[in-house]
């Protein structure tokens, strides 16, 4: 397996999570040990061929559903769906209802969604008697039609004479050509960059993570997904009686495929116990080593900076005693610039629910906090210590739509129940 895979069975939930999202019943007391053991026994007891056939439909037909209450102008940021949903038939063939012969479709698309034309007109070109191609100058559009001549000659091209057809062949050779010649744009859309350039310049901006950010990630980014908007993130202040920098910040966020809730805070201590009395809630026992930063909060590494030797009597000297405090006093006072992170999501292409707590790490670039880079868990959907980069664009404090309650057991139990009613 990979290592991806193999650390996720060191996670003890995660085996019992997939039997009970797939309604399979199994005694709890056969399935003890780590998740590496409860998986080869549940392998050997022939549980994981007891899917029942219904949940696959249902989870099937849930995506049909709400692929099918999506937009054609939802669908447009990923010319993949947009062409199955637009032209083709269940099958994946070409449906001549869904196009009149004599029509031509105009595909229009801003400068920052990058490769989009090369990657509309390569999903076009497996299907038999479909063209595209892309315009050669702005503004940025794909021309689509059963009818070859209109396309081309949308596209400007007078080559054709005599309505000379164009085979499949040279319509994949004229596409693979554009997907070489279009460049890659940025990620950052220009409105996030004029609004991140505002802040930073602001003469009123008084540091703090608070606010609303825009989310790169390469890895979400690669997730197939039609959703058209960004990737969002908005922290805010938590209800909570602890004083900086040990305060708790709670956020929530917008992954397009992800959608949930982190508690945030630079003392991983605090932020377990304001979970456990706060939240009423259980966390995990002891956080992975996401990073070995040497700004890590801890005394050990203060009195290593002191200049402290193992071995040596330390002098008892004023001087040395009054830097050392006057240290202390300096860190706690500075701004934090590295929170331990605990989230909850639902994925939302399948509507599921992981109310399993992970773990993340959240760094922001400098103490102004205008950009910060983070690794974060979003397993089983996504992976682990998936690597995002945000930049802050507004200076304005949003309230969270989502709780922490709403990521419970409980909350999965009931929508899970409601499923099964179903099939």
């Amino acid at each position: 397996m990979t290592g991806a895979a193999n650390e996720l069975l060191l996670r003890r939930h995660f085996v019992f999570n997939r039997l009970q999202h797939y309604a399979i019943e199994y005694d709890t007391s056969k399935f003890a040990g780590s998740d590496a053991v409860q998986l080869k026994r549940a392998l050997a007891a022939g549980k994981l061929d007891e899917v029942p056939p219904g949940r696959r439909e249902m989870e099937t037909s849930m995506e049909f559903q709400w692929l099918a209450a999506l937009s054609l102008t939802q669908l447009s940021s990923n010319p993949e769906l947009f062409v199955q949903k637009r032209f083709l038939d269940p099958s994946g063939a070409l449906a001549p209802q869904k196009l009149d012969a004599r029509k031509l479709v105009t595909v229009e698309y801003s400068g920052s969604q990058g490769n989009f034309a090369a990657r509309l007109v390569l999903a076009v070109i497996p299907v038999e008697g479909l063209y595209a191609i892309g315009a050669r100058s702005e503004p940025h559009q794909v021309f689509i039609s059963r009818n070859v001549e209109l396309v081309w000659a949308a596209a400007g091209i007078t080559e054709i004479r005599n309505a000379r057809p164009l085979s499949l062949a040279q319509a994949k050779a004229d596409a693979e050509e554009l997907h070489k010649r279009l460049p890659e744009l940025a990620n950052i859309a220009a409105d996030a960059e004029h609004r991140h350039s505002r802040l930073l310049n602001s003469d009123n901006y008084s540091p703090s993570p608070v606010r609303q950010y825009t989310v790169d990630s390469p890895t979400l980014n690669g997730v197939t997904c039609p959703d058209t908007r960004r990737l969002s993130f908005c922290i805010s202040a938590a209800e909570s009686e602890v004083d900086p920098p040990h305060r708790i910040y709670q956020a929530s966020f917008d992954f397009r495929v992800a959608k949930g809730v982190m508690i945030l805070s630079p003392s991983l201590r605090t932020l377990y116990t304001f979970c456990r009395q706060k939240l009423g809630d259980d966390v995990p026992s002891k956080a992975r080593e996401y990073d070995s930063d040497p700004e890590d909060d801890s005394d050990d590494e203060e009195a290593s900076a002191s200049g402290s030797q193992p071995g040596f009597k330390r002098r008892a000297s004023a001087a040395l005693g009054g830097s050392v405090r006057a240290r202390k006093r300096a860190r706690r006072t500075r701004v934090p610039l590295k929170y331990h992170v605990l989230l909850r999501y639902r994925e939302t292409r399948a509507g599921v629910i992981h109310y399993h707590t992970e773990e993340g790490m959240l760094k922001f670039v400098d103490e102004e906090q205008l950009e910060f880079s983070a690794r974060i868990d979003l397993s089983p959907y996504l992976g682990l210590k998936v690597e995002l980069t945000g930049r802050k664009v507004c200076d304005v404090e949003e309230v969270p739509t989502d709780k922490w309650r709403d990521f419970t057991r409980a909350r999965y139990d009931q929508e899970n129940a409601a499923r099964l009613r179903l099939l």
